[in-house]
């Protein structure tokens, strides 16, 4: 079965444990991706594809915008991007964009506004359980 790992603590109940079954699977995992296809101890999946997020950024504009790292926080991200932004379209560049995400009408969007809400503080989906991952 596939199954996206944002559903593994959803699921985990009616899972099984696959450390028993596929344990030289499991040892080539990078360790970094395995707890988010662990629920209380109990491996529930394996990536058979692995999509890892990332931040793409443009070293130029950090550095001339007066930062010497990328961003670390979402905090950060938005105020480096909204300065960078704003300082482009004040050069004439009124289309400029700050920042690109997964906005379009799909599971990406859901999954990430539940881990924005969830980050901020809010209550996932179930009050008592949050987001899974």
């Amino acid at each position: 079965m596939g199954v996206d790992p944002i559903w593994s603590g959803l699921l985990a109940p009616d899972l099984i444990d696959l450390q028993p079954l596929l344990a030289d699977e499991i040892a080539s995992v990078l360790p970094q991706l395995l707890p988010s296809y662990t629920v209380d101890g109990k491996v529930v999946a394996i990536p058979y594809q692995v999509n890892i997020g990332s931040l793409e950024y443009r070293t130029d504009l950090i550095h001339e915008y007066g930062y010497d790292h990328p961003p670390q926080t979402w905090d950060e991200l938005e105020r480096i991007a909204v300065r960078i932004q704003t300082g482009e379209r004040a050069k004439g560049k009124k289309n400029f964009w700050g920042f690109v995400w997964q906005g379009t009408q799909a599971e990406s969007l859901t999954c990430d506004a539940l881990e924005w809400q969830f980050a901020a503080g809010g209550a996932g989906l179930s009050k008592a359980t949050g987001p899974s991952v």
